[in-house]
């Protein structure tokens, strides 16, 4: 009866205590990854479609336009670092 009792309430009173610390702590790391790493993963794919989406437009093909915009950046950076 001693050993009975002191394995329902010691030993198997420890096995449960690391099954919810083991569960809660897997809820903690399973939020984290859904939420800040799967969240900052989506986040740059989304900024980089955005770019990607905006950049397209711009994108002629046509080696005058890239020659004006070039030229363009140049003055600007002129203007404004000197």
């Amino acid at each position: 009866k001693l050993f009975g009792w002191f394995d329902n309430k010691f030993v198997d009173g420890i096995v449960n205590l690391t099954a919810t610390v083991t569960r809660l702590t897997s809820y903690f790391i399973g939020f984290f990854d859904l939420y800040v790493v799967d969240g900052f993963v989506n986040l740059t794919a989304n900024v980089t479609g955005l770019l990607g989406g905006t950049l397209r437009k711009i994108q002629t093909g046509r080696v005058q336009s890239y020659v004006v915009l070039v030229l363009l950046g140049i003055i600007f950076l002129i203007y404004f670092l000197i």
